[in-house]
């Protein structure tokens, strides 16, 4: 039997919504299927709160505290892209001992069982993500110039391509054979970021 692993990464300000979050999940999973719900945070994101979702005592759960120094911090990040997300990159480092995750930003909400999408086919990617609709609505209608900011901006040749990073599914194994970690902070410190 496997476990469904979820990261989400917090702040002082988010924390409140991963409790939220985290209930919605177990609500909806099947009662034998074991939850491990990686809480990655940087600093002290209120103590109270941390201690208060740790004690959430839901069955066949555990929430995983996972405190890091964020090497992202004062990377002067652009509008874009924060030190948060771009704290998603190292998750394979962060957790060594497991092999796939499912990566949800704090204010989600799960209305359905997630193992099917936990356990989907990512056909030997690294990650597989959910087109941001809104996004690719603009770029469809040719709206506030969405397409131009995709291209020129971002650097996505296909805006077609842009996912939400609030919902990913990662397999950490290829991700750590594939060098990712090295591999982005070489590509952040070579654009600058």
């Amino acid at each position: 039997m496997f476990s469904v692993h979820v990261v989400v990464a917090v702040d002082a300000v988010n924390l409140p919504p991963a409790r939220v979050l985290l209930r919605s999940i177990r609500a909806h999973l099947p009662w034998w299927r074991p939850l491990r719900f990686h809480v990655v945070y940087s600093g002290d994101p209120s103590g109270d709160a941390l201690r208060a979702l740790q004690l959430e005592r839901l069955w066949n759960t555990r929430v995983v505290p996972v405190p890091i120094d964020n090497p992202f911090e004062n990377w002067g990040t652009r509008d874009y892209i924060s030190a948060a997300t771009l704290t998603r990159l190292l998750i394979p480092e962060l957790l060594p001992r497991v092999d796939r995750v499912l990566y949800l930003d704090a204010d989600t909400l799960a209305v359905v069982d997630l193992s099917p999408l936990y356990r989907i086919d990512l056909e030997g990617k690294m990650a597989g993500g959910v087109p941001d609709f809104p996004l690719l609505f603009e770029v469809d209608h040719g709206l506030h110039g969405t397409e131009d900011y995709l291209r020129e901006t971002v650097g996505l040749s296909l805006p077609g391509a842009y996912v939400n990073a609030g919902v990913l599914v990662m397999d950490l194994r290829r991700m750590r054979a594939e060098n990712l970690v090295a591999r982005a902070h070489a590509l952040l410190d070579q654009r600058g970021t």
